[in-house]
């Protein structure tokens, strides 16, 4: 027998044991189980985390969570339409519309917020909300709605004039924002604002967003400790 055939048999024999070695080292380590908890378990209200750390609590909504830093952040960044638009238009910007077709100073506050649940809930399709049940979902939106107006001291959120406006504003998105504008079967009697719609990115339009904030609520701004941003 050669001494290279000795060798490799060693070598052989050193491998395997080495091997051996390993697996009982890796029998030994325990085994974690590292499943989430159940729902059960957590026994946790339902939550959202806003842009600023707040959690707002589903069951539990309370005016000192709302932060117009979050609404106006959620809103530039959410897109009207879903989505279905031929660049971002944001929620924020649509505000911005309503609240400037008003003529007076509580009409513009509230016509500026009349969305702002969006931040907290997001939005629905009208067309959805027409043809499903949505209880659940209408009384939580309309709790954050109540909550938002009373923090920010907005007596009436929806009056005829900023339905008026954001039908108006709706026909002049159709015009402008979306990518073909058919015909819907209704609206005929709506006149769309004459200045065309130039979509803003979130940013800008967050921007906007609290500039417009600032001039109708300085005393709230003051408060949240809100600085206007130049756009």
């Amino acid at each position: 027998m050669s001494f290279f055939f000795i060798k490799i048999c060693l070598y052989h024999l050193f491998c395997v044991s080495l091997y051996k070695i390993k697996i009982m080292k890796y029998e030994e380590i325990p085994i974690i189980d590292i499943t989430t908890v159940s729902k059960e378990e957590i026994k946790m209200e339902p939550y959202i985390e806003t842009y600023t750390g707040l959690r707002v609590f589903f069951g539990d909504i309370k005016k000192e969570i709302i932060s117009i830093h979050d609404i106006a952040h959620s809103l530039s960044q959410i897109c009207r339409f879903t989505g279905h638009t031929k660049e971002f238009y944001s929620v924020a910007q649509h505000s911005v519309l309503v609240a400037d077709a008003q003529t007076t100073l509580p009409e513009k506050r509230a016509g500026l917020l009349h969305d702002a649940s969006e931040a907290y809930v997001n939005d629905l399709p009208s067309p959805l909300k027409a043809c499903v049940d949505l209880g659940d979902y209408k009384n939580l939106e309309n709790r954050f709605h109540a909550v938002i107006n009373k923090k920010y001291r907005i007596n009436d959120g929806m009056t005829p004039n900023i339905k008026k406006a954001d039908l108006e504003a709706l026909f002049t998105e159709k015009r402008d924002v979306l990518n073909k504008s058919s015909d819907w079967g209704w609206g005929e009697d709506i006149e769309p604002f004459k200045d065309k719609i130039i979509p803003l990115p979130p940013k800008e339009a967050k921007a906007l967003f609290i500039k417009r904030f600032i001039e109708l609520f300085p005393i709230e701004a003051k408060k949240e400790n809100l600085i206007l941003v130049k756009i």
